[in-house]
């Protein structure tokens, strides 16, 4: 209609002047305010502003904290012990500083070891000192890359400072540390004109304490040496013997260092110090205990006249009662079950009186190395210093009707699948336990009258003479045989006869299969067969060993003894004395403590050299490792044991 176009070029036009800023306008948003009514529009305005501004408290600019500088960031020769600075504008609140907020990370992944305060506006993170002479306990390792991160905003567990303000983003650097060497120095020094001198805590003590010697600055852990000290008793007659003493850095730190001295018996375990004079002595030409800028430490009592430190040790004791303890090794359910990981194999306690190396002569010479089998294994004679069967592995031994005997010196380790089959089955899937069950059926109902006899054992006889007459007669049987532990946690699938035999023990999670029941012999005590076979037999043989050392590779057996808890309580514990023959190897007891918590558990000590630093708790266990070391040609087998461990404590007063 023609009011309806009318009123369409009304709009048309009232457009076009707002587009080009012509006329003035009093409706819609953009309408400009006009005379009487642009004044009361300008106080309203100004009246709302100062009333919301009296409703809410002034406030100051927002702020931050930042940082102004990380001294090491960058640094490619950082010292080991050198303190990480970093400085802010402002200072740090202290509560803010967690393992979380600064992060100091090795190259494995792990934080570093050390210290962080605050200090005003700076943080700073102090490195522990190493204790241990290859410095792998110290806060910074060295020739080593270092990760840090400092968390900030928007994190909430970020670095703040004292009034509250936020890191202002987090941040991250990396320093490298200094590389070692003999000629180059690692460790920053705060004296480095000058060491201090050594001296001994106190001159009088008791049979089982440590001799304590004290620095006034912490030491170069490397430096330490167990043979500069020398410690005599002194006679009438002049001066004994020398006793063995061991050396150790029990603290390092920027406040000093203590080192302990204890006698050593012949196998090298902690002792006490029978009661009478001593004198301490060290030899000036030789004594190299430096402090960390490399300058020697030199004994306070060089200074004195006889240039000897003068010890009394007496029993303080009056009145206590002292239990006694003597493991002779004839008691076989006195052994633990637990594993000692690490190990070649399980040593042997079987009530024989001793702990031992039970070696098989049948183990080989090791002549083919460290033996890793595949998918097919045509050999019928391995002889490995180390054999595995990694997991996901399906190694076919041969089908032929020969003997197969596969020995290793030290472990066997079947983590994949063993399987041969000599009277014509095919394997089964193994990934489902129905058809291993209908594969034996199967052959037993196909082959009724079985092609290969079944192991025969001729009377009482040596592991090496069975196997001397089993070469001769080559019957398709299936040997296998462990220096050290032979660990089962895949499967072995035969229909031959399987022999199975370990120095150590027969360990399994896995499973087993053979024509007829296994024979397991083993030479560490238990044999954990479940769930292999419920049907095992023990062949009437022994394990002989050998004449000659014939191993290639250095290896360990060990053993741990079940707690020895004495019924009267223990104030403490005394030096334990220990009765061993090293042999042409060596040896070593060490002790694990067991501290009754008030929750009803029990917290692991150790393990020590000594039961005196276990400190007071309820129950000790004996760890004894047994080494062998590659034999030289011709070299006898005489292998270490152990034949009893006397424990001796203070009695509780009740």
């Amino acid at each position: 209609s023609r009011v309806g176009r009318a009123e369409q070029r009304k709009s048309s036009q009232s457009a076009c002047k707002l587009r080009t800023g012509n006329g003035r306008f009093s409706r819609g948003p953009f309408a400009k305010p006009q005379g009487l009514h642009r004044t009361w529009c300008r106080r309203l305005m100004l009246a709302t502003t100062l009333l919301i501004a009296g409703c809410r408290p002034a406030q100051s600019p927002a702020r931050t904290l930042e940082l102004q500088d990380f001294f090491q960031a960058g640094e490619r020769a950082v010292l080991l012990n050198e303190t990480l600075v970093f400085h802010f504008t402002a200072e740090v609140d202290p509560t803010s500083l967690t393992a979380e907020s600064l992060r100091i990370i090795a190259p494995d992944g792990e934080p570093a070891r050390g210290r962080a305060e605050c200090s005003r506006n700076q943080v700073l993170f102090h490195p522990d000192i190493p204790r241990q002479s290859d410095l792998s306990d110290g806060g910074l390792l060295p020739g080593s890359k270092y990760r840090v991160e400092l968390k900030g905003f928007p994190e909430p567990d970020g670095l703040r400072g004292r009034g509250g303000e936020p890191l202002a983003r987090s941040r991250r650097f990396s320093f490298t540390t200094v590389e070692a060497s003999e000629e180059g120095l690692l460790f920053a020094d705060l004296t480095p004109e000058l060491a201090r001198l050594i001296r001994v805590e106190r001159v009088r003590m008791e049979p089982i304490d440590a001799i304590g010697l004290r620095i006034d600055e912490p030491v170069d852990p490397r430096s330490l040496n167990s043979a500069d000290f020398v410690l005599r008793r002194s006679t009438p007659q002049g001066v004994a013997e020398p006793l063995s003493l061991r050396a150790e850095l029990v603290s390092n730190d920027a406040d000093g260092a203590r080192v302990e001295l204890r006698a050593l018996a012949v196998e090298g375990n902690v002792r006490s110090i029978a009661e009478g004079d001593y004198h301490l002595w060290v030899d000036l030409n030789t004594f190299g205990l430096c402090d960390l800028h490399g300058n020697r430490v030199l004994p306070e009592w060089i200074f004195k006249q006889e240039r000897v430190e003068r010890i009394t040790v007496e029993s303080g004791a009056v009145g206590v009662r002292e239990g006694w303890l003597r493991e002779d090794f004839l008691n076989s359910e006195r052994r633990s079950p637990v594993v000692v990981e690490g190990a070649t194999g399980t040593a042997h306690w079987e009530a024989t009186g001793s702990v031992g190396i039970r070696f098989p002569a049948a183990a080989g010479d090791g002549r083919d190395g460290e033996v890793e089998l595949g998918t097919d294994e045509a050999r019928t004679q391995i002889s490995a210093t180390q054999l595995l069967l990694p997991e996901g592995e399906r190694c076919k031994l041969t089908s032929k009707p020969q003997l197969v005997v596969l020995a290793s010196q030290g472990t066997m380790v079947i983590d994949g699948v063993l399987w041969r089959s000599v009277e014509g089955g095919v394997i089964p899937d193994l990934d489902q336990l129905e058809p291993v069950n209908d594969w034996f059926q199967k052959v037993r109902v196909e082959k009724r009258q079985w092609s290969q006899p079944a192991m025969e054992f001729e009377g009482a006889s040596s592991l090496s003479d069975w196997l001397k007459k089993a070469r001769k007669l080559d019957p398709g049987w299936t040997v296998l045989i462990a220096g050290g532990d032979l660990i089962i946690r895949g499967n072995i699938l035969t229909d031959t006869s399987l022999l199975m035999v370990a120095g150590g023990r027969i360990r399994s999670s896995g499973g087993l299969k053979s024509r007829r029941s296994p024979y397991l012999l083993g030479g560490g005590g238990a044999v954990s067969m479940v769930p292999l076979s419920p049907n095992a037999l023990e062949p009437p043989l022994w394990i002989d060993p050998p004449n000659h050392n014939p191993l290639r590779q250095t290896q360990t057996w060990a053993i741990r003894s079940a707690p020895m808890r004495p019924p009267g309580g223990v104030q403490r514990w005394l030096p334990a004395d220990v009765g061993a023959l090293p042999g042409s190897g060596s040896l070593r007891v060490s002790f694990t403590g067991e501290r009754d918590l008030p929750s009803g558990g029990i917290e692991e000590l150790g393990p020590v050299d000594s039961p005196v630093l276990l400190g007071p708790c309820e129950a000790v266990r004996l760890l004894i490792e047994l080494e062998m070391p590659p034999g030289s040609p011709g070299e006898a087998w005489d292998p270490p044991s152990v034949d009893f461990v006397e424990l001796t404590w203070d009695q509780e007063d009740r």
